[in-house]
Formats: structure tokens, sequence, C-alpha cells
């Protein structure tokens, strides 16, 4: 199985050798190894050419990581598509376990492992026993899989994700939206759940690195940014979703409008939640989520400033 590894980075100096030493130590050695330098100011670039030509670098202007992605996953010609963020790092047989999981599932339209958390800048020493062959993997169906990814985005991200290089030719050229700065990820999966089901191991074969700015989120900029997502997909799923994944897609994105009325409460944009919750429930018409956000919608309204301002922070 040929697997072409896509990195995007920008401003990674501090990070990106942790990672792509992780790839270069692969008991199961990727086809190739692509990486897009998105514009960084920090000496980037130079650590990259560092490790021409074990891995093949793309330099752009800064344009973003969806730009960045999207044009790898077209020079792409492996068969596979190995997603890795610039500050992730791989276990030693990550990409043996995900070649057993996808020649045992080759109807899968995604494949996914485990992770692990950690913080800091530093490396990352594996402690845990490589993947067990004898770990096929759950299969989950498209709408399960949208529930989950929707309710736990943590356990579905791009370094823990394989994917076919044709089912990204069937997603279409931009797999990642370039109208999205934060939910790109978002747009990608949901996406992926009209294509098909996909298959999840547990073993834990990738660190995910927490950094600041992860523990920072600014919920209104993200929440703001996931409903865009959703209306961007949402003519895809009125045309080509099963009426089960379409009630998941609508209960979806009334519960993400109830979230972001919560933070504009917490902010004293009442009258703007609202809106927002009012456009929930002509979202979803399951009883308990119009109850949840009529509830709401009288808080919102009626609760004293005192509380309102608790109910959800911006940041973390």
């Amino acid at each position: 199985m040929k697997f072409s590894v896509l990195i995007p980075a920008y401003n990674a100096s501090k990070t990106i050798e942790s990672t792509l030493n992780s790839v270069l130590g692969q008991s199961y050695y990727p086809f190739e190894i692509l990486v897009m330098d998105d514009g960084s100011t920090d000496g980037t670039l130079s650590m990259l050419r560092s490790y021409e030509p074990r891995i093949k670098v793309y330099h752009q202007e800064n344009r973003g990581l969806s730009a960045s992605r999207n044009f790898l996953c077209r020079i792409a010609s492996g068969e596979t598509i190995a997603f890795l963020d610039s500050d992730d790092i791989w276990h030693p047989k990550y990409l043996e376990a995900q070649e057993k999981v996808i020649s045992s599932n080759p109807r899968a339209v995604a494949t996914f492992t485990g992770h692990l958390d950690f913080h800091g800048l530093g490396e990352y020493k594996w402690n845990s026993a490589p993947a067990d062959s004898r770990v096929l993997g759950e299969q989950i169906e498209p709408v399960d899989f949208f529930r989950q990814y929707n309710k736990m985005p943590g356990l579905f991200l791009p370094s823990y994700c394989c994917v076919p290089k044709r089912v990204l030719e069937d997603v279409g050229p931009e797999p990642f939206h370039p109208n999205l700065k934060i939910t790109q990820d978002c747009y990608f999966f949901c996406i992926l759940a009209l294509k098909g089901s996909v298959v999840r191991i547990p073993n834990k074969l990738v660190a995910y690195r927490i950094s600041a700015s992860s523990l920072s989120q600014d919920k209104l900029t993200t929440f703001s940014d996931v409903l865009l997502a959703f209306d961007l997909i949402k003519n895809a799923y009125e045309q080509n979703a099963s009426p089960a994944l379409r009630n998941a897609y609508n209960a979806a994105l009334a519960s993400k409008m109830r979230f972001y009325a919560k933070v504009l409460v917490g902010l004293g944009e009442s009258r703007k939640a609202r809106k927002v919750l009012i456009r929930s429930i002509a979202a979803c018409g399951d009883i308990l989520s119009i109850a949840k956000s009529s509830y709401l919608i009288v808080a919102a309204m009626t609760f004293p400033n005192m509380f309102k301002r608790h109910w959800i922070q911006r940041y973390r």
C-alpha cells in the first residue's frame, strides 16, 4: 500500500522536527512525504529543506490551512492519504497499523486510530505497546459517525486519519473549504459522512500536542465558524443524505446554535442570542430540541444579568 503523508506547516519550527522524525521512523515506510510551508516567517522553510530529498517541500505565500491541505491532496500520488499536523507525533507502528486496518476494511471511506494528549513543545517518548494486529477496528456507519464526530470531535482529527485517494477525488478538488478559518475539519468530516462508513481502532498511536493556543480557544469565533461550515454543507445533505442522516444534521445544527446562543448571552448579547435560538427551533422539529431552545429563549430574555454572564465564557 502506498501512503502519501501530507503535512501543512506554518511557523512550526519548534515542533516540525519531532513530527517529521516520527514519520521517517515508521516501520511501514510511506511512499511519499509532502509538506507545504504556508508562508512561515520563523525559519520553518529552511528547516524543512534540510530534510530533502527524504521529503518533498512546497512553499506558498500565506493562504491558510485549507489551501495547504487542498494543494497537497491534489498532487499526492499514493493510493492512501495520511494526514498529519505539524505538531503531532506518530507511534513508529502507526502506518503499519493503518495498513492492516485498511486492508481488512477496503470499503471504508476513512480509518482512524486512537490517540493520547501531551503538553509542551518537547519530544514525546512512547511507552505504549505497538499496535495489536488482531484489532480490526470498529465499523461506524455514516449516521453514527456523524453523531459521534459532532459530539466528540477530538476522537476524529486529521492526524490520526487516513483516507483513500479515490474518496478524496469523489469529494472534489477542495475537500477542505477555503472559506473556513477554523473548522475545515468539521466541514471535511461531515462531507465524508455522506460517502460511507468509517473504521476506528482504539490503539493510541498518535501523540496529540496540546498548545497554549488550543487551551485558549475563542468559543464565539469557533462556533460562528462551525455554523458557517454547517451552512456550507446544507445543500449536500438536502440532496444526498439519507433521511436518518438529514435528521442527524438538523439535530446537530440546532444543538450547535444553542451553544452559540449561550456564549452570546454570556457576553450580554441576549437579543442576538434569541434570534439564533429561533433559528434553532426552525432547524429541528424534534420535540426535545424545540423544548431546549424554547427554554433558553425565555431564560435569555428574563434571567438577571448576574446569572447570564456565567452561562458560557468566551475563552477557556
